[in-house]
Formats: structure tokens, C-alpha cells, sequence
């Protein structure tokens, strides 16, 4: 919450310097005029300077949120699937499977406009693999809650072949 109001309050002081910079010093003017409101001098000038500085930081940061994402994951011939190393790549966070081979991989940030995360899967005697998340992996999406479920049917799911001996 802190980290949102940051970029506000200094684009606030930021246009208040501005507005007062022009309009006292070197006597500038400006209007604005909407069908619900009219605004002329220093307050035309700071909701300009405001709405600049506003649209330019938006369009430059790119928010993180954190997401959950949940899976299965088995090897090959084997009845029990716990110890498969999940990694979000790059590798933070990271976690392990349980017997069923569900995993839960919670904080994996997800960067507004850069994707889904790539998850890499790795056990001693079986061949590590890497899986981009994207719409066909993808059973449920909660926006709500940012969660991930990953699909976990018969053509989908994820298994780590056995290294030959």
C-alpha cells in the first residue's frame, strides 16, 4: 500500500511545484473546460502538469503482483511423486511435492504486461523440464484470489521422464 502511494504523493508535490513556478513566477495561464467542470489558472495548471506526470509514470512502471500457483507433477513409473523441486524461473520462490506430487507455489510475481511465469521442475533420476505457463496449461485462473491452477489431466499432465540407467 505504502509503495502506491509514493509515486502519487511525489507527482502530487511535483505538480504543485510546477503549477506554482509557472503561474507565480512567470505569470502563465491556462484553462480547462469539460461538460461537468471548468478550471482556470493555477488549478488548469496543476491538474495538466498532474495528469502528464500521472500518464508518463503509468505508461513507464509495470506493477508485480504475487500469485499462487498450484500443480501436479509425477515421475515416471513411480507410485509416489514427493521431492520434485518446483522453481519459478528466475529461481525464487521455490518448493517441493508431496506424495500425489500437488505443489503449491506461492509469491511468484507476475509482471503486468511481461507474461506468465516459467516453472522449472527437477528430481534426482529424471530429466529436469522446464513449462511456460500460458492459456492451454491453465485449468483455472482466480483473478480474484491470483491464483494459478494448472491443468492436471491424463493430456496435460506434468511428468518428469526416468534417466535410463
Amino acid at each position: 500500500m505504502l509503495y502506491t502511494l509514493i509515486p502519487i504523493i511525489v507527482i502530487f508535490c511535483l505538480s504543485l511545484i510546477g503549477s506554482f513556478i509557472l503561474f507565480k513566477f512567470l505569470k502563465s495561464s491556462a484553462t480547462i473546460k469539460k461538460a461537468t467542470y471548468q478550471a482556470g489558472g493555477a488549478i488548469a495548471g496543476f491538474l495538466l502538469i498532474y495528469g502528464l506526470l500521472f500518464s508518463t509514470f503509468k505508461s513507464v512502471y509495470k506493477p508485480s503482483e504475487k500469485w499462487t500457483i498450484i500443480g501436479t507433477v509425477i515421475k515416471e513409473d513411480a507410485s509416489i511423486h514427493d521431492g520434485i523441486t518446483v522453481r519459478h524461473l528466475p529461481p525464487s520462490p521455490d518448493t517441493t511435492t508431496d506424495n500425489r506430487g500437488t505443489f503449491t507455489l506461492d509469491n511468484v510475481k507476475v509482471i503486468s504486461g511481461e507474461g506468465w511465469p516459467e516453472l522449472y521442475f527437477e528430481c534426482k533420476g529424471f530429466h529436469p523440464r522446464s513449462l511456460l505457463i500460458n492459456k492451454k496449461n491453465i485449468k483455472k485462473l482466480y483473478k480474484g484470489k491470483r491464483e494459478i491452477r494448472l491443468k492436471d489431466n491424463e493430456d496435460s499432465i506434468i511428468e518428469l521422464q526416468k534417466i535410463p540407467e
